[in-house]
């Protein structure tokens, strides 16, 4: 034998207030007058705060009279070699992806030669050649 009860309401709290009377009356007990509406939550936050990023020309300071170690962080930012302007940029992933298409369009020749350079250099793409690895595998695939 099956049974089927439908409680009708105009929203979900008046539905809630049926289903209490309902099952009240089922097992003898007080109907809720009504449902206690629950607060909405506020979106979770992390438990552990993220660690502030640092950008690299700023020293980092611990104390406010860290002054001395302050001082020396800065002469060794100064002592550090800079790239002068006769130093080539390190191209980015989008500029050796664009040399190599440009390569590949002047000749199936010239396709055939990109993949034993991409070998030379331990990589299966060109996305993947290392950063300190770019201006050498630019100027080689320049040179094809």
């Amino acid at each position: 034998m099956s049974i089927q009860i439908i409680i009708n309401g105009e929203n979900a709290e008046h539905a809630l207030i049926e289903l209490s009377a309902f099952s009240a009356g089922l097992t003898g007990g007080q109907a809720v007058a009504s449902v206690a509406q629950e607060a909405p939550k506020a979106p979770r936050t992390r438990s552990t705060p993220k660690p502030e990023t640092v950008k690299a020309d700023e020293p980092v300071q611990n104390k406010p009279d860290s002054e001395p170690e302050a001082s020396q962080e800065e002469e060794q930012h100064q002592s550090d070699p800079e790239p002068s302007d006769d130093e080539a940029p390190i191209p980015t992933d989008v500029d050796l992806r664009a040399a190599a298409q440009a390569k590949g369009a002047e000749g199936a020749d010239k396709k055939a030669l990109i993949k034993p350079l991409l070998t030379k250099f331990g990589v299966s793409n060109v996305t993947a050649v290392p950063a300190d690895q770019r201006v050498a595998f630019l100027a080689e695939l320049q040179a094809l």
